[in-house]
């Protein structure tokens, strides 16, 4: 099967030297090797000091609880705890005050904008649909047949979902599409939640596809884990422009700057997909820019820690050569 891949020589580029790099560092679990004799890694990770960084200084989002809960809302229908509910009750409400940071104030306009908080908790057997007068993010479901501007969905071959274009082939097997029999569907996907924090159907179509995969990478990745390595080859002073552009620019001139972000994957696809909601809701724009400009600075900041630790009277003792090391 490796003898089947076709990769370009123009993949492996690196940002200083070019193609074809001499030295090349990999993150990832490998499919296996066509030539083991001819293979010697070297595990030069071994001489890194070890940074005392507590994990949550490494995620916008601090909280490990809350990161669950929100881990738990973009992957899954399962039902929310009370502590969850209550976790996520109280972030919203942190979104107005001056007194919360405002990354974090930005990470939650972004989460709310695509799963708002409902009146009602996401137990088993409710709809979701009654909201209270109460609620600053009340909604009313547009009806399954339609979208919010009346027009019947557009269904996609097999299914009207992703999930439900999954069928079975004659050995059993899982496949997108053909004409085998629908597989049984994941009882807790996504898409099922209801009441609290259940995704803004009606305004983004349950069946859009294309939206919805570049809302949940780009949430999960933010919000949910830790935010450290996702600029550090590209430009950080091209990704702070882009931020700072949207937070205090026009609607439109962010446009112009935004090539930093395309060496991010699930951030250019964001970016592009939502560019016209971006350019008209002047708080989710400038939460936007927010989020990546706080991922660069702690990057900024995990160097300059990397930095003192590996010029320490301690790691020098050793004999590492950690700077010639991450140079190189």
């Amino acid at each position: 099967m490796l003898r089947t891949f076709s990769i370009p020589p123009e993949s492996a580029r690196c940002p200083l030297c070019g193609p074809n790099p001499e030295f090349i560092i990999i993150d990832g679990q490998p499919l296996g090797c066509t030539d083991p004799d001819d293979v010697n890694p070297k595990r030069l990770d071994l001489d890194c000091p070890v940074l005392d960084i507590p994990t949550h200084k490494l995620c916008i989002v601090e909280n490990a609880q809350l990161r669950a809960a929100i881990t738990k809302v973009l992957c899954s229908s399962a039902a929310l705890t009370d502590n969850q509910v209550q976790l996520l009750r109280t972030w919203h409400a942190d979104m107005t005050v001056e007194q919360v940071p405002v990354a974090d104030r930005a990470a939650a306009v972004l989460f709310f904008h695509f799963f708002p908080l409902r009146s009602r908790p996401s137990v088993a057997g409710t709809t979701g649909t009654k909201q209270s007068q109460a609620d600053t993010n009340r909604v009313v479901e547009a009806p399954p047949t339609s979208t919010p501007g009346g027009h019947r969905k557009r269904k996609v071959p097999g299914g009207r979902t992703l999930e439900e274009a999954v069928r079975q082939d004659d050995k059993g097997n899982l496949v997108l599409g053909g004409r085998g029999p629908i597989a049984k569907r994941v009882i807790d996907a996504w898409r099922e939640r209801t009441g609290v924090c259940a995704p803004r159907f009606e305004r983004y179509p349950r069946d859009d596809d294309g939206a919805w995969l570049a809302v949940l990478p780009f949430l999960q990745t933010l919000l949910a884990e830790s935010v450290t390595g996702m600029f550090q080859a590209h430009d950080e002073r091209a990704v702070r422009l882009v931020a700072s552009t949207m937070r205090l620019k026009g609607a439109a001139d962010w446009r112009d700057v935004t090539n930093a972000l395309d060496g991010v994957g699930f951030v250019a696809s964001f970016v592009g997909k939502f560019a016209d909601v971006i350019a008209g809701d002047v708080l989710l724009r400038q939460s936007v820019g927010l989020v990546p400009l706080q991922a660069a600075d702690m990057e900024v900041a995990v160097d300059e820690a990397f930095d003192g630790a590996a010029s320490s009277k301690e790691v020098l003792a050793k004999g590492w050569q950690n700077a010639a090391y991450c140079e190189k």
